[in-house]
């Protein structure tokens, strides 16, 4: 008898626990989403903005402040200190975003016109990601699988991490060093993009357009693995090879006929480092095209 009622017990007991299961499914259904304007500081040092879900777009105002359409509050977290300016959009796991359409969740990020921070780390997800008229000294730009697209962006030094998705740049700015590490996603970057730009890694195809020419840029590097164009002719290395160990240590970019870029003399010109990878570069001189260097 009193196993006959324990077990009568343990039955009694399952319909409770199932009805518990099922109030938390639910609970995990009835997401709560929100639309919010956060007002931000009008100056910082450094602005940092990760957005692992939803579509981003930062653009330049009246003055500072975040708006938010159609989020869920608690992934967001937005504070400053120290001059260090905070925005994150942040699920809690993979289970959090089952089902739910999160390029939908909206962030509108709008920067004063003379907001020009010492740092700017943003770090993209699986949503587009769009920069228009962004200023910062030093830009890292993080991409993962999703669109990002920068248009009227100025910075000192910018680099990019690629990810799975396109990245797009569209009149740059960049005074100094531009670096691209490549993905599987391709780049497609113009504008005046530095004085010195390193290429490396990826399967991704780099294109990069420029308004000076070719003969204002030095292009060195060890690129076996890819195939370098220039105003959409190949670039055909002739390499040395070292005895001692067989190293790479010496290049001669040879183009056609009519477009020989000098490599004599480096002093003043400015440097195109290529370095690993095996997706296709594109270089586009618009100076030459001007000229009518080239078909």
């Amino acid at each position: 008898m009193k196993q006959t009622t324990g077990k009568g017990k343990q039955w009694l007991m399952l319909p409770v626990v199932l009805l518990f299961l099922c109030a938390c499914g639910t609970q995990k259904q009835m997401v709560e989403m929100s639309s919010e304007v956060y007002e931000l500081p009008q100056s910082c040092g450094e602005l940092i903005v990760t957005a692992d879900v939803g579509s981003v777009f930062i653009q330049k105002g009246e003055k500072a402040q975040l708006k938010t359409e159609h989020v869920v509050s608690e992934w967001l977290t937005v504070t400053e200190k120290n001059g260090i300016v905070t925005v994150s959009y942040i699920p809690p796991d993979e289970e959090a975003v089952e089902d739910m359409e999160t390029d939908s969740h909206h962030l509108t990020l709008t920067l004063p016109e003379d907001w020009m921070p010492e740092k700017a780390v943003l770090t993209a997800g699986t949503g587009p990601f769009y920069v228009d008229g962004a200023e910062a000294k030093e830009l890292l730009l993080h991409q993962g699988s999703g669109q990002v697209r920068l248009e009227d962006v100025t910075a000192e030094n910018l680099e990019l991490e690629c990810g799975g998705g396109l990245a797009e740049g569209e009149y740059l700015q960049v005074a100094k060093k531009l670096t691209i590490h490549g993905g599987m996603g391709d780049v497609d970057f113009a504008g005046s993009l530095g004085d010195e730009i390193q290429l490396d890694g990826g399967t991704g195809k780099i294109s990069l357009t420029m308004p000076e020419t070719a003969e204002d840029y030095d292009i060195s590097g060890s690129f076996f693995t890819r195939n370098v164009t220039v105003n959409g002719k190949t670039l055909e290395p002739e390499v040395s090879v070292e005895q001692n160990g067989g190293d790479l240590d010496s290049w001669e970019m040879d183009f056609d006929e009519d477009f020989t870029v000098p490599q004599q003399n480096t002093e003043g010109k400015k440097q195109i480092h290529i370095d690993g990878g095996t997706g296709e570069i594109a270089l586009t001189f618009a100076g030459n095209i001007e000229k009518g260097a080239t078909a």
